[in-house]
């Protein structure tokens, strides 16, 4: 009896023991999954898209604090006077460049998109506290001059199309968004012909 015993308790351990791994790995298997993380924006560096040089005018930043990439919902007025989106968004990447001494950016339509690329390239003259600007894009053969400064922390450009005033109204300018409007002169008023809502593409780091 004594070795019956010895063996009853020695299977019953062996059970016990089962019993508790298939516990532990059914517990396991009902543990519902870690959330996955939510999709954060990539960080994006500034740094890789220039920087002002250490001679070059400080308000060179009223337009170089926009270096990096954007993305453009553009809208435009119709006839109507009301304003509908147009199809697709742009992509509109700033940088420094000539060694810190300027600002460009490259406008660029996504895929699909029949609208042209265009391109401004602008320095800050220090001398007449104002901001040039020459513009051409991808269906010119020419360049556009522009000329403007900061107003009220908006910066407006202006120019003349067809001996007809425009301008040009970049506002609301933040870390991660901003506005612009292109203007033309009617009657005595001016009045928006486009506009577009940007925001940036990626963490500043």
């Amino acid at each position: 009896m004594p070795a019956l015993l010895t063996d009853l308790v020695s299977r019953s351990r062996v059970c016990l023991v089962a019993f508790a791994m298939l516990a532990l790995v059914t517990a396991g298997c009902a543990t519902p999954p870690a959330s996955e993380p939510a999709a954060v924006a990539p960080e994006e560096d500034v740094g890789a898209f220039g920087r002002r040089a250490d001679s070059a005018p400080v308000e060179l930043e009223q337009f170089g604090r926009l270096a990096g990439r954007w993305e453009c919902r553009v809208f435009e007025r119709l006839g109507s006077q009301d304003w509908a989106p147009r199809s697709g968004s742009v992509v509109w990447t700033w940088f420094y460049t000539l060694g810190g001494h300027a600002v460009q950016d490259v406008w660029e339509p996504r895929a699909g998109s029949s609208r042209p690329f265009g391109t401004n390239l602008r320095i800050y003259d220090t001398e007449r506290a104002a901001w040039k600007s020459v513009w051409t894009a991808s269906n010119r053969s020419d360049f556009e001059y522009w000329q403007g400064a900061e107003a009220g922390g908006d910066i407006v450009m202006q120019t003349a199309r067809d001996a007809r005033p425009a301008r040009i109204v970049f506002s609301a300018i933040g870390a991660n968004t901003f506005e612009w409007r292109y203007e033309r002169v009617v009657g005595a008023d001016w009045q928006g012909v486009l506009r577009a809502s940007c925001t940036r593409l990626g963490r500043l780091r």
